[in-house]
């Protein structure tokens, strides 16, 4: 091994987690569940690492519905315009939230 990288998590009650869950439920419509089992190595991971709170936010492959069969190269490379919309509006909605909400001054 050349480079390990320790696993991180940002706290549920975190106002970045918070805001990315909120806005997740609001785009999808539907209440948010943890996705488990996926890989950590990822920016979030090396962000967090650093001091920086982190929610890792993402899209799933492309769904059954798609116009393209689901294979490895069309999995990794072909994004479901929907997806990609619901990604967007989940991203604007947490960096408002946390850009226009009260902090308080210690």
């Amino acid at each position: 091994m050349i480079l390990s990288i320790p696993g991180t998590e940002t706290p549920q009650d975190a106002p970045v987690v918070a805001a990315a869950v909120a806005a997740w439920e609001e785009a999808t419509g539907r209440p948010h569940e943890a996705i488990i089992a996926n890989s950590g190595a990822t920016d979030a991971n090396i962000l967090r690492g650093r001091g920086l709170p982190t929610a890792r936010i993402g899209m799933d492959r492309i769904g059954p519905d798609a116009p393209l069969g689901l294979d490895f190269p069309s999995g990794m490379n072909v994004v479901d315009i929907r997806d990609a919309v619901r990604l967007t509006q989940t991203i604007v909605h947490t960096a408002i939230t946390l850009c226009t909400r009260e902090r308080s001054i210690t």
